[in-house]
């Protein structure tokens, strides 16, 4: 049971933390805490349900809260930018959806069935995360995103193929290029 002067130190830290701060403390809070259970466990299925959960209880425990999303919602969102394809994830399965241009880590352009070009709102938080969620994408496919290898082709599926350029051949401010292409 959580003691009341938990819930009052939680619900002081929380206030006026912004989502960028919140996904700070997870992580810290998962890598410290969680690594050695989900590094040992043998089905990816069950580390993400593990890392799921770990992540709603933490959430909930610190009574961390963002406007507009809901528990369920915050937590789903903290998953992907953590170990998922974060925003991407919306786009690349969307219906309709051709094309996902990464012009830099805050400039994104999706490209509609029929040629439509739409900026849209979603960013990565840093340079440093588009390349994180970039290289968890690529992982899927074999292929590696470093410092020795710049320019990648790798896929997501048989039908998604992530073609990505990187430090040493964009500008390192912008994080990478990429174009996320759904055949």
């Amino acid at each position: 049971m959580t003691s009341l002067n938990e819930i009052f130190f939680n619900s002081a830290k929380a206030e006026g933390m912004t989502y960028e701060d919140i996904l700070a403390d997870v992580q810290q809070y998962c890598t410290t805490n969680h690594a050695n259970t989900l590094s040992g466990e043998g089905s990816q299925e069950k580390a993400k349900a593990l890392l799921q959960e770990f992540i709603m209880q933490y959430v909930m425990k610190c009574n961390y809260a963002v406007e507009g999303l809901s528990l369920e919602a915050l937590s789903e969102r903290l998953y992907e930018d953590m170990a998922g394809c974060s925003f991407l994830k919306h786009w690349i399965y969307k219906k309709g959806v051709e094309e996902v241009n990464i012009n830099a880590y805050d400039d994104i352009e999706v490209i509609m069935s029929g040629g439509r070009s739409l900026k849209i709102p979603d960013k990565f938080l840093s340079p440093q995360h588009a390349i994180d969620v970039i290289r968890r994408m690529l992982h899927k496919s074999g292929m590696i995103f470093d410092s020795a290898q710049t320019i990648v082709v790798g896929h997501l599926s048989n039908k998604i193929r992530i073609t990505v350029m990187g430090d040493g051949v964009i500008d390192k401010d912008k994080g990478l290029s990429a174009s996320i292409r759904i055949v």
